[in-house]
């Protein structure tokens, strides 16, 4: 797997590194590390031990150094250049409050390279507990294989969520809302077969899996599962990249929105990345 990893100054920058140990511990891994010239000027960066960890477990490192100010055009003129499977990016690089504007950095370097991109939100750790995020749509079954190649690398399990604005406001516990499930999984709509597919993915990948489906307002509805659940990883999906139309802006949005609110890492798929073993 060739990765991207940007590392700022700041505490963010360093659970950029201990991410990429995540992974080098368990891929074959080609990587690219691009430091903010403040952080390597600062000292606050041992990379030896790094660049040791990841070439004993048989990757490639390579270090390049950047102005901080200008990190995300720095990122995609990289990422353009050398094509990469994934970016590691500090959740600093969302900006601040400003992060929800079109403008963000993070914005900006999603909606400019064509790979996946993992926020990099502490603790680092292996992913045992992913949560997939998904609308129904066509695009649904690029992140099905995407999060099965992670779990399948990880020996994870994956819970699958969907939002729905048709279950019931009241129901009369667990068996009322297990048979609304059945019957919104048994309807003939492009949905349901998306997410019958999804399932049929992670279990071809051999990856122990469940559907959860809930009602209301998607991105709260995300982040209370996540609130409640104890998920190492979130898996969303960028998607219909330069169709023109109002999906694409609703699912840019999305992405955006949820990439900014996240508390763990979150992994925005845009296609489907070399997770396998050994995969470069």
């Amino acid at each position: 797997m060739k990765i991207l990893v940007y590392a700022d100054s700041g505490k963010s920058g360093s659970t950029s590194l201990e991410w990429l140990a995540v992974l080098a511990a368990t891929l074959p891994v080609e990587v690219t590390l691009l430091l903010a010239y403040d952080r390597v000027a600062s000292g606050v960066t041992q990379l030896e031990p790094l660049v040791q960890f990841v070439r004993s477990h048989g990757g490639e490192v390579r270090i390049e150094t950047t102005d901080g100010t200008h990190a995300s055009s720095a990122i995609v003129a990289e990422a353009r250049r050398s094509g990469y499977n994934l970016l590691i990016l500090p959740p600093s690089m969302r900006g601040g409050a400003r992060g929800l504007l079109r403008g963000s950095r993070l914005g900006a370097v999603v909606r400019n390279v064509g790979c996946g991109i993992l926020i990099a939100h502490p603790p680092a750790r292996t992913p045992r507990q992913i949560l997939m995020c998904v609308g129904g749509g066509p695009h649904t079954e690029i992140d099905a294989e995407v999060a099965a190649r992670v779990a399948q690398a990880f020996q994870a399990q994956v819970n699958i969520l969907h939002i729905v604005s048709q279950v019931p406001l009241v129901y009369n516990g667990l068996e009322d809302l297990r048979s609304h499930l059945q019957q919104f999984l048994a309807a003939p709509t492009p949905a349901a077969r998306q997410l019958e597919r999804a399932q049929a993915i992670l279990a071809e990948h051999g990856v122990a899996h469940d559907l959860l489906v809930r009602e209301g307002i998607v991105v709260d509805q995300i982040m209370e599962e996540i609130r409640t659940g104890d998920y190492d990883l979130l898996v969303i999906g960028a998607h219909e990249r330069g169709s023109g139309t109002l999906l694409q802006f609703f699912l840019e949005d999305l992405s955006n929105d949820l990439s900014h609110r996240s508390p763990i890492a979150t992994l925005i798929v845009q296609g489907p990345e070399g997770w396998r073993a050994g995969a470069t």
